[in-house]
């Protein structure tokens, strides 16, 4: 009993062990490709693919962004290329909570805040108005020195944003930021685009034929006042069937979003 007693306590301190160190270890979550750089890079730079050739990114909302370098992250697949002589092969992740190399040039980072690439090579910063972003901040981070540099937990979500509301944003912002996400996601644009005409649609179709239909009802009412029953049950019956078209089109558009 004792020598069992002592055998599972152990097994207990093992795994508590064990527990500790992965949870200090395991920072980050997603899966990660390898990608080769001819460049030396640090665990949390920002990754670019600029002419068929992986990079650094040292350039402000890069559209090129492909990844953040993550020297642990918790799936790896590792691809195989023909051209890796003289380059450096590093685990790049795409999606999930990874820490990031940013920079205060921009701003202090709240919680929440949108995280972009900067002009400092491999460096993310806050995003303060539409372009393209890596994803956002799940921690604070302020310091007294602006070229201050750290390791900051983010949720990517790569994407393009719009921010009208900004001071630095101008109205052609939203041309802008369509262009970029049409040019890289097309199949969501045609989705939402797709969505937006048949919810559109559907409203037109559904208040043109109730004009239509109530007009037509007020007309037979003034020629045939004796069967204004059967004729507002019909008027009734009518709009029925035109608030279920608008719904039927709200329920398809919804529908095609959800693809």
């Amino acid at each position: 009993m004792k020598k069992f007693f002592t055998f599972t306590t152990l097994v207990f301190l093992c795994t508590l062990l064990s527990s500790i160190v992965f949870a200090q270890s395991a920072i980050s979550s997603g899966l990660a490709t390898n990608v080769p750089l001819s460049e030396t890079a640090n665990n949390g730079d920002i990754v670019s693919l600029t002419n068929n050739t992986y990079t650094l990114s040292n350039t402000a909302y890069d559209t090129g962004v492909i990844g953040i370098i993550d020297t642990n992250p918790a799936v790896y697949i590792d691809l195989k290329y023909t051209d890796t002589v003289g380059k450096t092969i590093y685990p790049v992740i795409k999606t999930g909570t990874v820490p990031v190399n940013v920079s205060l040039i921009n701003g202090p980072i709240k919680r929440g805040d949108p995280i972009t690439s900067s002009t400092i090579k491999g460096v993310g910063m806050k995003a303060d108005k539409s372009g393209f972003i890596l994803g956002t901040s799940l921690e604070d981070y302020g310091s007294a020195k602006s070229n201050d540099q750290k390791l900051l937990n983010v949720a990517l979500d790569m994407r393009a944003i719009s921010r009208i509301d900004s001071s630095n944003g101008s109205i052609f912002d939203i041309f802008n930021i369509s262009a970029e996400a049409a040019s890289q996601q097309p199949f969501q644009v045609f989705k939402y685009f797709l969505s937006a005409l048949i919810a559109i649609g559907s409203i037109i179709i559904g208040i043109l034929s109730f004009g239509r239909i109530a007009r037509t009802g007020v007309e037979a009412l003034g020629r045939n006042p004796l069967a204004s029953r059967r004729i507002q049950l019909g008027i009734a019956f009518n709009s029925v069937i035109c608030i279920v078209i608008i719904l039927a089109g709200l329920g398809l558009s919804i529908l095609i979003l959800r693809l």
